[in-house]
């Protein structure tokens, strides 16, 4: 397990480690527990017990980490036709879609947004590669659709604050290209 500490888009430093065939990048130096646990995470296969869909083309697993907490992994997949005959292999681009998401999802609660805290991004492959991003849970939470079907009062009653997000989202020129009702979790 080799870990350094680098720094690239939005200065955030970051710790990378290699571990079991993934590279590792997180805010926080992980144990080896923590790479073991999470390693073992995203090779559990989906099944839908355990996981949640989300936007259409990904899911989310929870599992307790050793003292990182519960937390959730969201596997990225492609869509489309290219989807059909490679569901889970991206292009190398640095960084890599799930860096990036770690960076956004850091940098929007910076700013005051409610999201889930990034714990930690995996991938796997070179050219080719699969990726994953850990985050903690959000518990109790339901997203906006599901809770409308429910307590549509209480949905109503949230719009202020749904809208005061997005307003500092939009004055930050930060783009959500799949905002949507399904999109936003709601905690008590």
């Amino acid at each position: 397990m080799d870990a350094q500490l680098t720094s690239t888009n939005n200065d955030l430093p970051l710790m990378r480690s290699e571990f079991g065939g993934y590279r590792f990048g997180s805010l926080d130096k992980l144990t080896l527990e923590q790479h073991t646990e999470l390693a073992r995470l995203v090779e559990r296969p989906l099944d839908s017990q355990n996981s949640t869909p989300l936007a259409g083309r990904t899911a989310t697993i929870g599992h307790p980490v050793p003292g990182l907490g519960r937390v959730f992994v969201k596997r990225y997949a492609r869509g489309g036709l290219l989807g059909k005959l490679i569901s889970d292999l991206h292009l190398r681009q640095s960084p890599s879609r799930p860096e990036q998401e770690f960076r956004m999802l850091m940098q929007v609660r910076s700013l005051g947004i409610f999201a889930p805290k990034p714990v930690a991004f995996l991938e796997r492959g070179e050219r080719l590669y699969r990726a994953w991003l850990a985050m903690e849970e959000l518990e109790n939470s339901e997203s906006l659709v599901t809770l409308s079907l429910k307590d549509e009062d209480r949905v109503h009653a949230l719009f202020d604050k749904v809208s005061e997000q997005l307003e500092i989202l939009v004055a930050n020129r930060i783009l959500h290209v799949d905002f949507h009702p399904g999109n936003v979790v709601v905690t008590p």
